[in-house]
This record gives structure tokens, C-alpha cells and sequence, in this order.
């Protein structure tokens, strides 16, 4: 890839351009995706070279889909 954007069904995770942005979004680069994003979210990636296309995904996180039916037997 050659300048991804990230973002989440939620947030914009990081964009490239403009440089404003970019700046304000670059401490996300030394996050987790945990940390950005909740379990399930749907994560979209853009980039110069899928032309008009995307990459999207949808993100689970093991322990947390554990700990989330743990929680739901316990109620």
C-alpha cells in the first residue's frame, strides 16, 4: 500500500491527507486495534492503489467475545 486510510464503522482511525488530519490521527498508529475499536466493528481500508475499491473487514477479538458471554451467563 502506498497511503492507507483506516476507519471504523465508528472513527476514523487514520487518514493520510490532509496533513492536518494525518497529524492528528497519528498517535493511533502506536495504539491496538483493541484499543480503537470495539469487538465486531467493521474496519475499512482505502488506499491509492485499489483505485475506486475498499478493503473492509469485520474485527472480532477472541477473548473479548469470551468474556462478553461469560458476563451475559452471569446476568
Amino acid at each position: 500500500m502506498k497511503a492507507p486510510s483506516i476507519t471504523s464503522s465508528s472513527k476514523t482511525l487514520y487518514m493520510r491527507k490532509p496533513v492536518s488530519l494525518e497529524k492528528a490521527l497519528r498517535a493511533n498508529l502506536d495504539k491496538t486495534l483493541i484499543e480503537l475499536m470495539a469487538n465486531g466493528e467493521e474496519l475499512t481500508i482505502t488506499d491509492p492503489v485499489f483505485h475506486d475499491a475498499s478493503l473492509s473487514l469485520v474485527v472480532n477479538f477472541p477473548d473479548v467475545a469470551v468474556e462478553e458471554e461469560e458476563a451475559a451467563a452471569v446476568e
